[in-house]
């Protein structure tokens, strides 16, 4: 006999056969009655099953990636990060052929191996502008990216960097160096976080020129060494076609943190 298939599996595959496409297959975890809280949804197995092919004809491209899956006796909550190009009318929002990204967290009730019950927390205020005509500006996307950091959200973050991204670091800073697409912001991350036992940017602004956005803040933090550092930061991102393509400091206290290693 095979091993049954835990209750977080459940919720895995259930948006790895959205991902895919194959909405056909909901019924091999999802139960006949399935009971469903949003409004945008049917209730039962039919109803989800049309509102998934309904999103794969708006965002035909429709990609997903598990952030966080935690279960507790017969309940699943999931944090999500999704991403698509908008192609068809979307809440009467005309097809804008926008690449949008956004984040749902999403509890489910198990029963008897199946899906019997969900509910869900959408950011649609982030998805519905991004779906505005001419997409998001500049600031928004920076504004997006440093919202997903702020949540713990790496991979919404990462979704709004071109594959060619260029992370700068002075060379005098423990982390510093050149990092290159997603691949090298995880390791930046990585020599990151040997410096920082925790790390906050709070009061940030925004002001946009031609293609480049700066973001002032002010960061607080605490060296592993044990040091307090707190310091204006101004950073300078580069924006093409809705993608981040550079960030690199414009203003911050390179001695002090280098003091604080």
């Amino acid at each position: 006999m095979g091993r049954k298939e835990s209750k977080g599996e459940l919720v895995v595959r259930f948006v790895e056969y959205m991902a895919a496409r194959q909405v056909e297959r909901f019924g091999e975890v999802v139960a006949e009655d399935y009971v469903q809280h949003s409004p945008m949804v049917k209730q039962g197995l039919e109803g989800i099953v049309e509102a998934g092919r309904w999103f794969h004809d708006v965002f035909p491209d429709i990609e997903v990636k598990v952030m966080c899956i935690v279960v507790e006796e017969d309940m699943v909550v999931g944090h999500f990060a999704w991403s698509g190009t908008q192609r068809a009318e979307f809440m009467g929002l005309p097809a804008s052929n926008n690449k949008a990204t956004w984040t749902s967290m999403d509890i489910w009730r198990v029963e008897n191996g199946k899906l019997a019950e969900h509910w869900d927390v959408v950011d649609w205020a982030g998805l519905m502008q991004q779906l505005q005509p001419g997409g998001p500006t500049n600031t928004e996307v920076v504004k997006q990216f440093y919202q997903h950091l702020s949540n713990s959200d790496r991979q919404g973050a990462f979704a709004l960097l071109s594959p060619e991204f260029r992370l700068v670091q002075a060379a005098s800073l423990p982390y510093g160096g050149v990092y290159i697409g997603v691949e090298g912001v995880v390791h930046f991350f990585e020599k990151f976080f040997d410096f920082w036992a925790t790390f906050k940017s709070r009061d940030v602004s925004y002001f946009e020129v031609e293609d480049k956005v700066f973001a002032t803040s002010t960061i607080v933090g605490t060296t592993k060494k044990g040091k307090h550092i707190e310091m204006k930061m101004v950073q300078v991102f580069k924006v093409e076609e809705g993608k981040l393509t550079k960030a690199e400091p414009f203003y911050f206290d390179t001695a002090l943190l280098s003091e604080g290693g």
